[in-house]
């Protein structure tokens, strides 16, 4: 149940945020990075891109928002394709991962979303910035992952994106993995101070 107090304060940002016109729902989230290491030696990569505002960023920074997502969105299904594979492979090759030795890993099994999940996107955010007074319609971010196998164990890994997605946030960790079962039935884990 939601205090009187928390409600209050809930509504007071809200209403600054209106009235400042500084909070915009597209400024809040941004682009995120998750490597996840695990059995020493693999690298799971999850990238959660906002797609209209980085292929905004990477094809016509200088070009009005709403221009650039209009033209996304009535572009013929070859001519986004083609754009979009353009994209696609300059985020690919300019994400490089190194090792501890400063020993490029190779990013393999890199999954996108269906070409027409990210168009019906594009044409969805093209509605909203119609309809929207804010320079960017809110968007949700599509989930794109990848792999590396490294042939010797890690202990320190370091990333390097293209501009075209920064800025991104990023969070790496090992994971502890436990299984419970009925003889096993509590999971302790230990995390360093």
């Amino acid at each position: 149940m939601i205090t009187n107090k928390l409600f209050l304060g809930l509504w007071a940002f809200m209403a600054f945020a209106q009235i400042s016109g500084k909070a915009y729902s597209h400024e809040l989230p941004e682009n995120r990075i998750a490597l996840v290491v695990r059995d020493s030696r693999v690298v799971n990569l999850t990238l959660y891109l906002n797609v209209g505002g980085s292929l905004h960023q990477s094809i016509a920074p200088q070009m009005p928002w709403k221009q650039f997502i209009a033209i996304r969105a009535a572009m013929p299904d070859l001519e986004l394709d083609i754009e979009l594979r353009k994209f696609i492979a300059n985020i690919q090759n300019g994400t490089i991962l190194q090792n501890q030795n400063n020993g490029t890993l190779v990013i393999t099994s890199w999954k996108w979303p269906d070409f027409k999940l990210i168009q019906a996107q594009l044409r969805r955010m093209a509605m909203d910035s119609v309809i929207s007074n804010s320079s960017h319609a809110h968007e949700e971010p599509i989930q794109i992952t990848a792999q590396s196998i490294s042939k010797q164990n890690i202990s320190e890994i370091s990333i390097k994106v293209p501009s075209e997605i920064k800025p991104v946030t990023v969070v790496a960790y090992e994971p502890q993995q436990f299984r419970m079962s009925n003889r096993n039935p509590e999971a302790r884990f230990v995390f360093k101070p």
